[in-house]
């Protein structure tokens, strides 16, 4: 991640958008992960019993882990994320899509504070819609007194 906080635009002078991701950086990253999912299997874990969850930083790769494994996954789970690289993750959402008769598609639970300074709650909830919008089974939490962190009630 090339800068905090994530939000559209940093304000200064004068204002700028965000800096994105590299796709390459996360892609490799995205890779690490699924080296672990696909270690899991070799014990016996079926892949449609795993979840991939993260914080921050890792909450950022876990739709992309998900969406983007050959085999069909149990789902993700996100405390203080965002969606880096969209427009690679709208091809893998549409493709987990299941067909007729298959199993059904990923589910993603995402809570985020409303307080939280350094992933906007408003970037990160503009984000979950389009999420959704790309077909993703997504339940979106807002906590009204978390910030950037996790809680009890998380």
């Amino acid at each position: 991640t090339p800068e905090f906080p994530k939000t559209y635009w940093v304000r200064g002078v004068p204002d700028r958008p965000t800096r994105e991701e590299d796709p390459k950086d996360l892609s490799r990253a995205t890779r690490r992960v699924h080296a672990a999912i696909e270690a899991l299997e070799a014990e016996g874990v079926p892949s449609e019993r795993i979840a991939v969850a993260g914080f921050g930083q890792g909450a950022a790769l876990v739709t992309h882990a998900v969406l983007r494994f050959q085999r069909p996954l149990a789902g993700g789970a996100m405390l203080s994320a965002w969606v880096p690289c969209k427009e690679a993750l709208a091809a893998a959402a549409q493709q987990a899509a299941p067909p007729e008769g298959r199993p059904a598609q990923p589910e993603f639970l995402w809570c985020h504070g409303a307080r939280d300074a350094v992933v906007q709650p408003g970037y990160a909830a503009e984000q979950a819609r389009w999420l959704k919008e790309q077909g993703v089974s997504l339940d979106f939490r807002m906590f009204p007194e978390l910030a950037f962190g996790v809680n009890e009630e998380v």
